[in-house]
């Protein structure tokens, strides 16, 4: 399966703030739409200046402490932004996130912004993979133990 078809499951939704947003705004819209991290962009169809993850944000907090969250984005953001195309393969895609460290990838196909793909994303998708073709080897993998929240 490629990264096209995994979009079309999860929709291609791509949320972005411009560079000189508060981090606090950025950090708003994060939590707002449950996602790690967004584009940092000037405009909404204009080329990708850089990203901001949760990485970016704890790593401000622990410098700054939490004045750090009125700061810009554009002084924080991740600047050297990985990405990947819409016909690339999930294992592709999880040796380039293991790859560059990153969790996150804008996907481009013809130049064109065509969506995000997260870990998250990748690691759904395996698992159902796992669920539907290989009950057996899906089974003896995870047979044993439990996940499950604190407070249970």
């Amino acid at each position: 399966m490629d990264v096209k078809t995994v979009m079309r499951l999860k929709g291609t939704a791509v949320y972005s703030v411009k560079p000189d947003s508060q981090i606090s705004e950025a950090v708003k819209l994060m939590h707002e739409k449950g996602i790690g991290s967004v584009l940092v962009m000037e405009d909404d169809g204009g080329k990708v200046e850089g990203i901001l993850s949760e990485r970016d944000i704890i790593r401000t907090v622990a410098e700054h402490t939490c004045t750090g969250l009125q700061g810009l984005v554009g002084d924080v953001m991740t600047r050297k932004v990985m990405a990947c195309t819409g016909d690339c393969t999930i294992d592709t895609v999880i040796s380039g996130m293991i790859k560059f460290k990153v969790r996150h990838l804008p996907v481009y196909e013809d130049d064109r912004l065509i969506g995000m793909i997260s870990a998250r994303d990748v690691m759904q998708y395996r698992i159902k993979q796992l669920e539907s073709g290989e009950e057996q080897r899906f089974q003896r993998w995870f047979r044993k133990g439990k996940v499950y929240p604190l407070g249970e």
